[in-house]
């Protein structure tokens, strides 16, 4: 299951990807769909100096029509760690109201559990459900409150272990009836299986089934005279007849005792073997039962045959390790309950049997499914599923633990999934598929997706999925993505009459260069312009088609740029923050703008023509180069300049005394300007109107022993010494001498 599951949720991804990029096509025939529905969608593009793209959308779909059918909710995720990917899906499924007050809805609860890990996957499920005394199931009335439901309980016990397996069977009867206890012990393999145990019979005794003649000894043993002639062998009548020769009974013994105790009967023991291959026989069964539904007839599918079945059949059997099962009915509540549970070496399993299910599909499509499968770059490593059902709702969880090349693996069944799309379909055009091979998955490591079906809405969503389409260059620093955005391009292009959508193009940043996105004026096919503007380089248009952007230009600018496209916009109450601090170890804030322009913020060495700093003072990091692309451009803006503690201590320089200083090309030096200290948050700050460029400098402290102030002390210290000590000297030679 492992295998398929990653390969399932792969392509699921990729089609995803490919249903944005392809402008919701497959919902294009909304175009005549009735005013009771609507269709809305947001598709947003981040779009990178390098030119991957950030993908995210959301589409939704109401209608005044409720839905039938079962209200689905799903949410999954892949988050990176270390060198390997966990993914996770949740979801819920609730059987539609109207069938989950019906068997076997309404009286079932299960559970089952998958835990994978070192090749070997064991799997437990316990499941129970209550028998309606009388119902309906697929127009067939089945009533549960007469023979045998109301008056037979029975067990069924079996273990298995290297392809073979044994177990027993017990059924009881209510006293009264013609048959009493039925014990059968069983024991085989894939290809041999032998019965043995005994059945009690009473005499004269009813059985309620329509047309039932009460039994007697001659009776049974003539019953059991023709068993044993006809099962037998390859006659006609006998079991290898029956199943055109798959399956041959060799032995067939039974021996009849006489009872009279508690009720005259007797008691007939038997041993039955039979042999043949058993997996050839139940593919027979599965094929005609698939071949014969309806529901298995699908496009681009063909129901397997026995042939195909058989080797899948056989890859199940010889890749279990062990299981124990177990089954039980007691008629006084007609509650069954089922127990299992098995391990099996799923990796040899699946890496058996995927390539045989290739073999079920469109001849033409099955090189591209083998092409799949054959090459893998990414495995799961560990997983745990969780599916529990009760009260008409099931619940899944699911953890996968994936280790490899995550995105080659995407991109490697993306390129086989165009490929048998080009191939199967033939409204594909090969422009378009060249475009969608030459775009690959660079990043899905933080991909979030969900999925809701409700009863009059139906919503999803995708976010953080990173691909790397062709780029259209213009100049070493100006491209488009000319052929992504055209590949929408239809006479159904969303959105159509009745049909909402929002486009969002954002310039990324990758921390050295930032995309400003750019629309010429002089050009005769320009993209229209945009419904609104927001912060981060942002662009919006409402109700336009993918394809519209096919000529909007992608600028790259060094450092971190931030465009304003309408002045207007930026008050007082409405600032606009430009965050440089990864970058740049700044940030500015403006509250107003004089024009429209593109504020670059770069972190620069020393410029030619531009003094080091004044006498003892330093520089605490970098230059910050703050421009526009326009000239003249004023406004109010401040200037945080962040530093560390440990950049104070490497420089010697005082906290206090830090000051931003800007150049200024006129006086060709640096002018302090008035600045303010956020000691708690550690950065300088100050409100300018101007750009320029800037820096945070302090004044170097130096030695306690080198001060002006310290030196200046120690004289006067030496000199009052001097003086103290003259003082001294002197009274001493005034003073008169002793008289004795």
């Amino acid at each position: 299951m492992a295998k398929i599951e990653k390969i399932a949720k792969n392509i699921a991804l990729f089609c995803i990807v490919i249903f944005i990029a392809s402008g919701f096509a497959l919902i294009y025939d909304s175009a005549n769909a009735q005013y009771q529905t609507s269709y809305s969608t947001e598709v947003k593009f981040v779009v990178y100096p390098d030119g991957t793209v950030g993908l995210s959308a959301k589409y939704n779909y109401t209608s005044t029509y409720p839905n039938t059918g079962p209200r689905m909710y799903f949410t999954g995720q892949i988050a990176k760690a270390g060198d390997s990917h966990n993914a996770s899906i949740e979801g819920i499924v609730q059987v539609p109201p109207q069938v989950a007050t019906k068997f076997p809805f309404n009286a079932t609860t299960a559970s089952m559990i998958n835990e994978y890990s070192n090749e070997i996957v064991i799997s437990k499920l316990n499941a129970t459900t209550v028998l309606p005394y009388k119902t309906f199931i697929d127009s067939t009335f089945y009533d549960f409150s007469g023979f045998p439901f109301n008056s037979t309980d029975f067990t069924i016990n079996a273990e298995y272990s290297q392809q073979a397996y044994n177990g027993t069977i017990t059924i009881h009867m209510l006293p009264g009836l013609a048959l009493g206890d039925i014990d059968v012990n069983f024991e085989g393999n894939t290809t041999k299986i032998t019965f043995s145990g005994s059945i009690t019979v009473y005499y004269d005794l009813p059985l309620p089934i329509p047309g039932f003649t009460p039994l007697n000894e001659t009776y049974v043993s003539s019953q059991l005279e023709m068993l044993n002639s006809t099962i037998p062998g390859q006659g006609s009548g006998s079991l290898y007849n029956m199943t055109s020769g798959k399956l041959t009974c060799t032995s067939f013994n039974t021996t009849l005792t006489p009872i009279t105790t508690p009720l005259p009967g007797a008691e007939i023991s038997f041993i039955i073997v039979v042999e043949g291959d058993f997996i050839d026989a139940l593919a027979q069964v599965f094929a005609s039962m698939m071949q014969s539904s309806n529901y298995y007839k699908m496009p681009f599918y063909t129901p397997p045959n026995a042939t195909t079945i058989y080797p899948i059949l056989n890859a199940t059997i010889h890749t279990l390790e062990n299981g124990e099962f177990t089954a039980s009915y007691t008629s006084s509540a007609r509650n069954l309950d089922i127990r299992a549970t098995f391990s099996q070496r799923l990796e040899e399993y699946w890496n058996t049997t995927t390539l045989m299910a290739a073999d079920m599909y469109y001849p033409p499509l099955q090189p591209y499914l083998k092409s799949m499968i054959n090459t893998t770059y990414c495995q799961v490593k560990s997983f745990k599923e969780t599916i529990t059902y009760a009260n008409g709702q099931m619940n899944y969880l699911g953890n996968y633990s994936l280790e490899g090349d995550l995105n080659a693996e995407v991109n490697h069944l993306a390129d086989r999934y165009v490929e048998m799309m080009n191939a199967s379909s033939p409204y594909m055009q090969q422009w378009v598929v060249n475009i969608l091979k030459e775009t690959d998955v660079t990043d899905i490591s933080n991909l979030r997706l969900s999925f809701n079906i409700s009863e009059y809405s139906a919503f999803w969503n995708f976010e953080n999925v990173k691909i790397a389409p062709p780029i259209d260059s213009i100049n070493a620093t100006s491209f488009r993505l000319k052929r992504l955005f055209n590949v929408t391009s239809s006479p159904y292009e969303f959105p159509m009459h009745g049909q909402k959508q929002k486009l969002i193009v954002q310039g990324g940043s990758n921390g050295t260069h930032t995309v400003i996105l750019f629309i010429d004026p002089a050009d005769p096919d320009k993209v229209p312009d945009p419904n609104d503007y927001a912060s981060e380089n942002t662009m919006i248009w409402n109700n336009q088609s993918i394809s519209k952007l096919k000529r909007l230009i992608f600028k790259v600018y060094e450092g971190k740029a931030q465009a304003i496209y309408d002045p207007s916009k930026i008050t007082q109450n409405n600032p606009m923050t430009i965050d440089a601090n990864n970058t740049a170890r700044c940030m500015l804030t403006l509250t107003n703008i004089s024009k429209a322009a593109i504020i670059s913020i770069k972190n620069i060495t020393l410029p030619s023509g531009v003094n080091p700093p004044p006498g003892t003072f330093k520089a605490l990091g970098n230059y910050i180069e703050i421009t526009t692309d326009t000239a003249d451009v004023t406004g109010n803006i401040t200037i945080k300049i962040y530093y560390t503690l440990e950049q104070l201590t490497q420089l010697g320089l005082n906290e206090n005394n830090l000051k931003i200083m800007r150049w200024d090309e006129a006086t060709n030096s640096w002018i302090a300007v008035n600045t303010q200290i956020n000691k708690a948050e550690h950065y300088a700050w100050t409100t300018v109107n101007h750009f320029s460029i800037w820096v945070l400098m302090g004044e170097v402290v130096p030695p306690l022993w080198e001060q002006p102030w310290f030196i200046a002390a120690i004289v006067v210290i030496i000199i009052a010494i001097i003086v103290v000590a003259g003082v001294i000297l002197t009274r001493r030679k005034k003073q008169p001498p002793e008289t004795k």
